[in-house]
């Protein structure tokens, strides 16, 4: 039944899709205008909520008071309706300013609503009947990422943290250098541009090395999900109390959990934070290269060294404040002695 929901809705994002690529086909846009920089922002900041909305409603872990729920789907609700009219706005101004196909943008947001609509109260009967055939609770059988069992107390109340990999930091540093030094050697040795070259190299590097902390981490990551049961994006009460302090409510069983995902965030983080800091800092590098040799700067290169700082400011304080909430909470909950 999951699989058939998750079917519909990307069967819909599909049409949506094809919309948005006729309206922005037929959009005759200035090289020097900023909506020429925002490319199929649009389009994205309409649709990607529906992974949140997705990934909200089927979440295995939620509030156990009615309250408390209904709090918890304002807040989704929220975010969802303010990209969606974001993205709206962004596709009838630009359908308005630079081509005559409004009635595609119209349609478009019309499809992308819908599969909103269409995501939530779909996955809130897909997940009412999945949990009402639900198995019986079992004992938990998580394990390191050593695949080492966990033979502590009963693990609903006592749950062991994740174990970051081996040489994980290592890993990540000799794909960032050698992204950097090969991508750099090859391009000067086929004859490129010294300015054209270290850009290349510095966005090659950083994009490998996002990569590779996803894929060295995948393993982490996915028992970090299975700790917590929620959306990766998090939202429900586990995650709020980590990092929002909002633990008030939690079970007995969700405090055990929220106290591993706490140990173990603040274990993994500072890989993930570094890996996204050199994307970060090679994109912007190879941004100014570029720019610096141009003759003339466009708007859509403008709006992106305006918007590209803002991210990154942004970004920074969202993990620093995830970051010191995690640690007190790990603070306030020592890890007990072991027997």
């Amino acid at each position: 039944m999951r699989a058939l929901y998750i079917t519909g809705a990307v069967l819909l994002s599909v049409v949506a899709l094809l919309l948005s690529a006729i309206a922005s086909g037929y959009a005759d846009v200035p090289r020097d205008s900023p909506f020429a920089a925002i490319g199929n922002l649009p389009f994205l900041v309409m649709l990607l909520p529906n992974i949140y909305v997705i990934q909200h409603r089927l979440a295995r872990t939620r509030y156990t008071q009615e309250s408390q729920r209904r709090a918890a789907d304002r807040r989704v609700l929220l975010v969802v309706g303010v990209m969606l009219a974001v993205g709206a706005v962004l596709e009838v101004v630009r359908s308005a300013l630079f081509s005559d196909t409004l009635l595609f943008a119209l349609a478009t947001i019309a499809v992308a609503t819908g599969t909103l609509v269409y995501s939530w109260f779909v996955g809130g009967v897909v997940a009412a009947r999945t949990s009402a055939a639900a198995e019986p609770p079992r004992k938990s059988t998580l394990v390191d990422f050593y695949g080492d069992p966990y033979t502590g107390p009963d693990p609903s109340t006592n749950v062991a943290p994740i174990l970051p990999p081996r040489h994980g930091g290592v890993a990540l540093i000799a794909v960032a250098v050698g992204g950097l030094v090969v991508v750099g050697g090859v391009c000067l040795a086929l004859g490129v541009e010294l300015r054209v070259a270290l850009a290349f190299a510095f966005g090659i590097s950083g994009f490998l090395t996002t990569i590779a902390v996803l894929v060295v981490f995948w393993k982490p990551n996915a028992a970090m999900r299975e700790i917590t049961g929620e959306s990766p994006i998090g939202g429900g009460p586990i995650s709020r109390a980590v990092f929002q302090k909002k633990g008030d409510a939690l079970e007995p069983d969700q405090l055990g959990r929220a106290v591993a995902y706490a140990r173990t965030f603040v274990t993994l983080a500072p890989y993930t934070y570094a890996a996204l800091g050199w994307f970060a800092i090679s994109l912007g590098t190879a941004s100014a290269v570029i720019l610096l040799g141009s003759d003339s700067i466009t708007g859509r290169a403008t709006t992106s060294m305006i918007l590209l700082p803002l991210a990154v400011i942004v970004g920074v304080y969202v993990f620093a404040r995830q970051y010191r909430n995690a640690k007190e909470f790990v603070a306030k909950h020592p890890e007990p002695a072991s027997t």
